[in-house]
């Protein structure tokens, strides 16, 4: 029981002490220990739920980054070993060790491929090398050989206007045949090109999937980005474990969490949603420490409820910052909080069991000359235990357990 609640109680506990001098009359009769003087103290309502210390600030560890590289083919790899949580750990030291031999087959596949693709660009490289310098053996050739026509035309003035004429279309026909050799070069040379292009693109993406590849077989060996203490990493409500898969789509393995900075993180029944706002105060009992008691404030309700095992509603995740730190706290440790929903320093107070009603709301048995009436009342808010009263009661009424009898 909280210490408020345990002030309270004490409260009405006196006050019904003092009541038992009063009793409720049945007639002219008295019945003692049936009586309850109204009270003024402090009066809290609250909504109680069960939560678990988690840090608000924590590091993740998560599968390497090279991994997830779509390139690379290794959509999952299954975690082969991880040191037990709760294990203090320093930076660097070993964490666990993802599947190397997955890494290791797609390393040996792309290593065949890329040094297939280097011998297809060294053959491409010679063929090319090898045609085009044919190609411009024969252009030069040609070359020679229009050098040669034309000379023959310069010559050609002193004979007969049709050998002129033959001459000259010798000569034309030279410089087509040189043109389209050219032609062909340009053709061939641009083939030849794309080619070797190919093959060199393909020689740098494999060797980069090889070197990524490489990377990731080291990487394979999970280590601690810095002191603190290992928590496995929780996916869709479970922990991970040993033999657990991680993916470029779930890559989470562990966290290391701030211990400095906790939350609570809790969740309540959907029929509590509309009674808690951002901002409330709440109590918090740590179940592994139960003589300490901390203060905290909601901060953060779920916009969307979702189902709970043995909870027949939908239910609402929260978090509840602690004010303050205690050594002696852990991450994962269950605890106990209560919400506080309205407080109220000095109230009219009234026990549940001495509330009745009928068709026109609240109702008390009230002592008035000597004799139990029935008396309206308001009620401004209810705990588990106690009812704080707006109006229709004032300290010092005294009021009955049971309706009188009549005579």
């Amino acid at each position: 029981m909280s210490t408020k609640k345990r002030n309270i109680t004490i409260v009405i506990v006196a006050a019904i002490a003092v009541a038992i001098v009063t009793g409720i009359f049945v007639g002219n009769e008295v019945i003692s220990d049936n009586s309850y003087t109204v009270v003024s103290g402090e009066f809290e309502q609250v909504i109680s739920c069960k939560g678990e210390m988690k840090s608000q600030v924590y590091t993740k560890i998560n599968m390497p980054e090279v991994m997830t590289n779509p390139d690379l083919n290794i959509y999952h790899v299954m975690i082969n070993d991880l040191i037990e949580e709760g294990t203090l750990v320093k930076k660097g030291d070993y964490v666990g060790l993802l599947d190397q031999e997955r890494i290791k087959g797609e390393l040996n596949r792309v290593s065949d491929r890329l040094e297939n693709y280097k011998n297809e660009l060294k053959m491409r490289v010679i063929d090319s090398t090898s045609n085009l310098t044919d190609e411009r053996n024969k252009i030069q050739e040609l070359k020679y050989d229009l050098e040669y026509k034309a000379l023959e035309i310069k010559q050609s003035i002193y004979e007969s206007q049709s050998f002129q004429a033959k001459v000259k279309r010798e000569y034309d026909r030279a410089v087509r045949k040189l043109e389209m050799a050219e032609r062909d070069y340009q053709r061939d040379a641009m083939r030849h090109r794309s080619r070797c292009n190919y093959s060199e693109l393909r020689v740098k993406e494999y060797s980069e999937r090889e070197k990524k590849l490489q990377q990731a077989v080291k990487d394979a060996r999970i280590t601690a980005p810095h002191d603190g203490m290992l928590i496995y990493a929780e996916v869709r409500g479970r922990q991970r474990k040993k033999g657990d898969h991680v993916s470029f789509w779930s890559p989470e393995i562990a966290v290391i969490p701030d211990l400095s900075k906790l939350i609570s993180r809790a969740y309540i029944k959907e029929v509590d949603i509309a009674k808690i706002t951002i901002g409330d105060q709440v109590r918090i009992i740590v179940d592994a420490l139960a003589d300490k008691e901390f203060m905290g404030e909601l901060v953060s309700i779920s916009a969307i409820g979702r189902d709970a095992k043995g909870v027949d509603s939908k239910v609402f995740d929260i978090e509840i910052k602690i004010n303050g730190s205690d050594q002696n706290i852990s991450h994962g440790m269950s605890t106990s909080c209560e919400i506080i929903t309205h407080y109220e320093p000095q109230a009219t107070l009234v026990p549940l069991d001495y509330i009745f009603n009928n068709d026109s709301g609240s109702i008390v048995y009230k002592l008035e000359n000597g004799q139990y009436i029935e008396h309206e009342i308001q009620l401004a808010y209810t705990n588990d235990e106690v009812a704080m009263i707006a109006s229709g009661l004032i300290p010092g009424d005294v009021i009955a357990k049971q309706k009188p009898l009549q005579q």
